[in-house]
């Protein structure tokens, strides 16, 4: 698997790669279900996979209290990596990028610099300033741009949500 950090352009092969983002934090099992559906949607397109995920965590950069991690980022990528996915672009979080709308991160850091064939994302996950963007509002600022947007519903398991939030609880118990 290839990592890439604070690139310009995400080198692979010439292709516009299917992506997804996220902190990853732990790659529980809605994250790899996130994953397979983007292996699948890359397999059907023959095109490669990178997870866009984000170090440090998005909070502190923001000042705000971070959650306990699940896994080191190190552990993430090799999680990330054994899940199947041909690269991961870490993004270094930072104040400014914190500022970026939905729609003006999307079009930077999706649109310009990974040229995406598709998105698969968490039915759930939310980026940009002001959590404004979405997989909803994601596939209609990508109108036009010839990319698929997926979402995927979120993933139950005995009757609640699995979420980076739902581990970190199970694994305080």
């Amino acid at each position: 698997m290839k990592i890439f950090e604070a690139a310009d352009r995400i080198p692979l092969a010439g292709e516009r790669p299917a992506a997804t983002l996220g902190v990853f934090d732990g790659v529980h099992r809605g994250h790899r279900a996130i994953i397979e559906i983007l292996l699948a949607a890359a397999r059907k397109l023959s095109i490669p996979t990178l997870a866009l995920t984000f170090h440090p965590h998005p909070r502190a950069a923001l000042g705000l209290s971070v959650p306990p991690g699940i896994c080191s980022l190190k552990a993430r990528l090799r999680l990330l990596e054994e899940a199947g996915l041909d690269a991961v672009w870490i993004l270094p979080f930072s104040r400014e990028m914190s500022l970026l709308s939905g729609r003006e991160f999307a079009a930077e850091f999706l649109f310009h610099r990974l040229a995406v064939r598709a998105v698969v994302m968490g039915g759930n996950a939310v980026f940009g300033r002001g959590r404004d963007g979405d997989a909803h509002s994601l596939a209609l600022w990508a109108a036009g741009r010839d990319i698929l947007v997926s979402a995927v519903p979120p993933l139950p398991i005995h009757g609640a949500i699995i979420s980076s939030t739902a581990v970190r609880l199970a694994v305080q118990m």
